[in-house]
C-alpha cells in the first residue's frame, strides 16, 4: 500500500472501538487500518479499546489512494 501522508492530526478512539473502525470513521476505508496501527505502534495491542484512548491519525493524499486497486478505493 503506498499511501502518501501529508500531515497530522490526533483523534480519540472511543471505548468499544476497534482499529477498522477507526479508519473507517477517518478515511471511509476500513482497508487503511494498518495506517493507523503503523503511526500509533504504543498501541498496537489494542484490539477492542476499553476507555477513551488519544490516537494519531495521519492526513493522507487522497489521490494516493487513485494508485490502488479500485476494488481497495473508496
Amino acid at each position: 500500500m503506498s499511501i502518501k501522508v501529508i500531515g497530522m492530526t490526533t483523534g480519540t478512539a472511543g471505548i468499544g472501538d476497534t482499529w477498522d473502525m477507526l479508519a473507517l470513521d477517518y478515511y471511509d476505508e476500513e482497508m487503511l487500518a494498518p495506517l493507523l496501527l503503523r503511526y500509533n505502534p504504543e498501541l498496537d495491542d489494542i484490539i477492542v479499546f476499553e476507555e477513551n484512548t488519544m490516537i494519531a491519525v495521519p492526513d493522507i493524499d487522497r489521490d494516493s489512494l487513485a494508485a490502488m486497486p479500485p476494488w481497495r478505493q473508496s
